[in-house]
């Protein structure tokens, strides 16, 4: 029951970001790119991988992955498009690499090159940074410590 509660969620959540977008070419390749990620999680669960409440993965997916995907999908190269987002190709590589965030500015710039609608990027960096975040054992730590004691205030 948990589980099919989990399947119309993440469903209704697809179903949001494809109404983003803004071309036909950027659907079909966002639903690819959603489908390459379900097929990622199959396999990690074929690998004894475990999912917190089967609702968030231990994999942590940088959108830079996704969107070095979606590039490739589309056959355009990385230094194409670093050079239409009028960044240096190092740096978007860092990005596609996570070595570096999808800030806002890149966003949009994307949007602007792929048609993507930015707030996609910005809410995959999001789960990606509370992902982070929360597997990091010391600040979860220090999170708890100021809960108990902001509960005694």
């Amino acid at each position: 029951m948990a589980e099919a509660a989990t399947l119309n969620q993440a469903q209704m959540q697809i179903l949001d970001m494809m109404s983003f977008v803004k071309t036909p070419e950027a659907l079909k390749d966002l639903k690819q790119a959603i489908s390459n990620y379900f097929a990622q999680r199959a396999d990690a669960e074929k690998s004894n991988i475990k999912y917190a409440n089967d609702m968030t993965s231990s994999l942590l997916i940088h959108p830079g992955e996704m969107i070095k995907e979606e590039i490739e999908a589309r056959g355009i190269t990385q230094k194409e498009v670093a050079e239409k987002m009028g960044v240096s190709y190092t740096v978007f590589n860092e990005i596609l690499n996570g070595k570096r965030p999808v800030t806002t500015e890149y966003a949009l710039l994307l949007e602007a090159v792929l048609g993507i609608d930015a707030g996609i990027w910005l809410r995959l960096q999001a789960d990606y940074n509370m992902q982070e975040a929360k597997a990091d054992k010391s600040f979860m730590s220090r999170l708890e410590h100021i809960r108990r004691c902001a509960a005694v205030l």
